[in-house]
């Protein structure tokens, strides 16, 4: 069978208005003094004046300042882009080729930014873009009869023209990584280590049992753990030096650390409301930024901003792209568009 991380991505556009308390994150863009990763998959990104976002088979970028909004690219096959990050003119995502029978067909695929020259470029998921390479979790299978011939075959690296392709680390049970200052973090189903971008020196950290990696950041991983008892997550902490874990915040799902902040979400005791904070690191002291009389969902760090969808006004529009300064300015309304 396969996981539910593939499920999830397959059916993100289908489900978002479903998903409540889905923890979501950014994909590493370049080497920095943090990296967020996650098992959810994020299905926008910010490029100077431009947001790229995905609506099932569509690619869009909207400018920030102006709201127009451009369709860059149509494929008229069912197509599913997610993990998009955009650099030196392109758009780097994973792409579901699925045609609708209900398998998944991930590839890592770039497009320039005015959607041309599309290009598959290996079959995968878990897309980081570090230090002007492409890493990713390498699949091999056939479309015309995938659940006989799935595999993962690990973390691997690649040009970013899809040449020079090198196994990392090698294993079929690795689920989500990132990059932090030359060392590779993963989670498998039951442990996360670390290793070297040269793939040297694998360690075992900590169990990874109920935690969902969100952040690494001034020597420390940032996770969410689910409390079954209050049926929500915590944010915990495990230091690289010291290798002990302490809970940082209670009742708040975390989904970026950046500049000595940490940016979460968290419900009121009713679950009627959602609202996006940031804590400071040095101080405990918190920071109310937005809120929603229903929830937030694919909340992710841009640099100085924070991107996140909210149901749409109407069943017509069902989806709401928004944009927020990291310090709780500006907060303006992108797109609305259907996506069930």
């Amino acid at each position: 069978m396969r996981k539910t991380r593939e499920f999830i991505k397959r059916y993100l556009a289908v489900f978002l208005s479903l998903l409540i308390f889905l923890s979501p994150v950014l994909t590493t863009v370049s080497e920095a003094t943090s990296i967020s990763t996650s098992s959810t998959a994020t299905t926008s990104a910010k490029s100077g004046d431009y947001v790229y976002y995905s609506v099932y088979n569509k690619l869009y970028r909207i400018n920030t300042k102006t709201k127009k909004k451009q369709l860059i690219l149509h494929k008229k096959s069912w197509w599913n882009f997610y993990d998009i990050t955009v650099y030196k003119g392109y758009i780097y995502c994973v792409v579901d080729t699925c045609p609708g029978t209900g398998e998944d067909y991930p590839y890592i695929y770039r497009v320039k930014t005015d959607g041309t020259n599309g290009k598959l470029l290996d079959k995968g998921d878990d897309l980081v873009l570090y230090g002007g390479k492409l890493y990713y979790n390498k699949f091999s299978f056939k479309e015309s009869n995938f659940y006989d011939t799935y595999k993962r075959h690990g973390i691997y690296r690649m040009n970013l023209d899809g040449s020079g392709k090198k196994a990392i680390k090698s294993g079929s049970s690795i689920y989500s990584f990132g990059i932090y200052k030359s060392n590779i973090y993963y989670s498998t189903l039951n442990n996360i280590y670390k290793v070297g971008t040269n793939g040297k020196n694998n360690t075992k950290l900590f169990s990874a049992s109920g935690k969902d990696m969100f952040s690494i950041y001034g020597g420390n991983i940032y996770y969410n753990k689910y409390d079954y008892n209050k049926q929500s997550d915590s944010i915990y902490k495990y230091n690289l030096s010291s290798k002990k874990s302490s809970k940082v915040i209670s009742n708040a799902s975390g989904f970026g650390v950046s500049n000595g902040y940490i940016y979460y979400t968290t419900s009121n005791s009713s679950r009627t409301k959602q609202s996006i904070y940031r804590r400071k690191i040095s101080t405990g002291k918190k920071y109310f930024l937005v809120s929603k009389n229903s929830y937030i969902y694919g909340a992710h760090l841009e640099g100085d901003y924070i991107i996140y969808d909210s149901p749409g006004p109407n069943q017509n529009q069902n989806t709401r792209l928004s944009i927020i300064k990291c310090n709780g300015k500006e907060n303006t309304k992108l797109a609305d568009f259907f996506v069930s």
